[in-house]
């Protein structure tokens, strides 16, 4: 066993500085030593060492990459995204080295900044510069993206190649902040307390939070189909078409088991019957009222955005599903999506954080025994 005496003049972690011993009795002293020392912050902090916790870029690439990684394989995503995954990772390494830290993975410079040192679009242009395909390029600069942006890195942000594919500048489904649930909620209240509406704006929005379904299988969902208390999903069978003024089959004709959001129940009757957001004879709703509900609340609220409306509920409940532990392939089944690719396409970055949070349980070695 070869360590390094923690109290020998100059001794640094990991340095080349300090007398070796080869005498294990000797070494385990220092070894508690070195713990002792790893321990306390203050002597971290003499060293020069930053706490990976408080400082996401201050982490090594090789053990960050590995943990993503293993994290992005747990969450049952498709093998060529797995692959994809690991192949521009794999490259990155190979460019910074494992032992660099995320931070040393630079942007481009902003105007009026001096260019500092190989940015990561300068590695992609040689990359075209060598022959690589433009599509291949893009999407490895995507893969590098999200896995630096879930670890607070914006490095890849700035960097644009040429001629970009359009398929290539699909955006990603956003959702809303808990924030912006606080004022939808809020708002809902408001109509509900105020006016006199055909349907409870509140028990809608809580409804879609909880279930993601689409805005013609909100409205035709039915108490008796959440399966409650033997288990906590909807069975969701039939929408309320608006065009023809009908319920009729699911989209794709595929019925479906989705899992309600523990934020349902204190809104649940588990006596009630019919439909959940039914008109005041319990018949099926159709028409302006109920297309544009969630559009009416954000404008009251000041937070409607362009494009943005009753699938707002749907994404945001990916967003909760995914953060809450769920998996991608999970959500796929929920939302009752044809292919997993769809679920990706659409709402894989949220599933990218959970990643980041998995390294401490693969690499628990950030506060522990280091050999020189």
């Amino acid at each position: 066993m070869l360590l390094r005496d923690p109290k020998a003049p100059g001794w640094t972690p990991g340095g080349e500085v300090g007398e070796p011993t080869q005498s294990e009795l000797i070494a385990r002293t220092w070894e508690a030593a070195y713990r002792a020392a790893w321990e306390n912050k203050a002597v971290r902090a003499s060293l020069g060492i930053v706490d990976a916790d408080a400082h996401p870029l201050a982490r090594p690439l090789g053990p960050a990459v590995d943990a993503y990684l293993l994290e992005r394989g747990r969450q049952g995503l498709a093998l060529n995204t797995l692959n994809g995954d690991q192949t521009a990772l794999r490259r990155l390494l190979a460019w910074y080295g494992k032992d660099a830290l995320i931070s040393h993975v630079r942007g481009e410079p902003k105007p009026g900044e001096q260019r500092v040192g190989t940015t990561l679009g300068d590695h992609f242009r040689r990359m075209l510069d060598e022959g690589y395909a433009l599509k291949t390029c893009v999407l490895w600069l995507t893969k590098m993206q999200q896995f630096l942006r879930a670890h607070g890195s914006t490095a890849a942000d700035g960097v644009v190649l040429a001629s970009r594919e359009a398929r290539h500048n699909r955006q990603a489904k956003t959702a809303w902040t808990d924030e912006e649930i606080a004022a939808v909620r809020k708002e809902a209240d408001e109509v509900d307390l105020l006016e006199r509406r055909p349907f409870s704006y509140r028990l809608a929005v809580e409804l879609g939070l909880a279930t993601g379904l689409r805005l013609g299988e909100l409205f035709a969902a039915r108490w008796e189909n959440i399966l409650y208390p033997r288990s906590r999903r909807i069975h969701v069978i039939e929408q309320a078409n608006q065009r023809e003024m009908r319920l009729t089959t699911l989209k794709g004709g595929r019925e479906r088991f989705t899992v309600v959001l523990p934020t349902w129940w204190e809104w649940h009757q588990p006596d009630a019957r019919g439909l959940i957001l039914g008109g005041p004879d319990g018949a099926p709703l159709y028409g302006r009222e109920v297309a544009f509900f969630v559009s009416r609340i954000l404008e009251a609220a000041g937070i409607k955005r362009p494009g943005e409306a009753a699938h707002m509920l749907r994404h945001t409940y990916a967003r909760l599903f995914l953060e809450g532990g769920g998996t991608l392939h999970q959500l796929k089944f929920s939302l009752g999506h044809a292919s997993i690719l769809t679920t990706e396409q659409n709402y894989e970055h949220y599933a990218v954080a959970a990643a980041v949070s998995a390294e401490s349980i693969f690499y628990p070695d950030d506060r522990t025994l280091r050999s020189a």
